[in-house]
């Protein structure tokens, strides 16, 4: 039986993020969605046009990797401790 693993794009990773970005401002917040909640937000924001093909019935728990995935739970506030630790 063949495994294949499929994952988001960039472009995918950061449409997500850039719609938990917007609602947690419209929300005052900036945290973003919380540890290990990618996948609702997947399924929240995620196209229209996603659900045509196989990927859209797959449950996909991260983007197209940590570091993008960590904006999304962890928002704007956690993106700027991260860098900021990189940083020291």
């Amino acid at each position: 039986m063949a495994q294949s693993e499929l994952s988001i794009t960039w472009q995918g990773t950061f449409f997500i993020a850039q719609n938990v970005i917007l609602a947690s401002i419209n929300a005052r917040s900036a945290f973003g969605a919380g540890p290990n909640r990618f996948l609702n937000e997947w399924l929240l924001f995620k196209p229209a046009t996603i659900n045509v093909v196989i990927i859209g019935i797959r449950d996909i728990n991260f983007g197209v990797g940590i570091i993008p995935s960590a904006l999304v739970t962890t928002g704007i506030l956690g993106l700027l401790s991260g860098l900021c630790f990189l940083a020291c």
